[in-house]
């Protein structure tokens, strides 16, 4: 018999002024990706990410998270369609 137990991991992401504070479980059966977007919905939401204020690279967060590129960018993507962030062509998202 095989026992999994909730793997919760906090990150904080020192791109910004204010720490960004992402908390993933590996063994949820909510996708990463899902996860992410919550948090960056729930930030900006609650004034924790302001109007114009630039979200981490999707290279460099997924580099401090330790996860895929196209995790992020998948979050990333959702949460543009969702009209929560807008894309510059320069890059970053906010």
């Amino acid at each position: 018999m095989t026992t999994v137990l909730n793997c919760y991991i906090l990150f904080i992401v020192k791109e910004r002024k204010n720490d960004m504070h992402i908390i993933l479980n590996h063994s949820s059966m909510v996708p990463i990706y899902e996860q992410l977007m919550e948090q960056i919905k729930s930030d900006i939401i609650n004034s924790s990410l302001k109007e114009g204020e630039a979200l981490p690279s999707v290279r460099s967060l997924a580099g401090e998270l330790r996860i895929s590129a196209l995790t992020v960018k998948k979050a990333y993507d959702k949460l543009e369609g969702e009209g929560f962030v807008t894309t510059e062509r320069s890059g970053g998202g906010l």
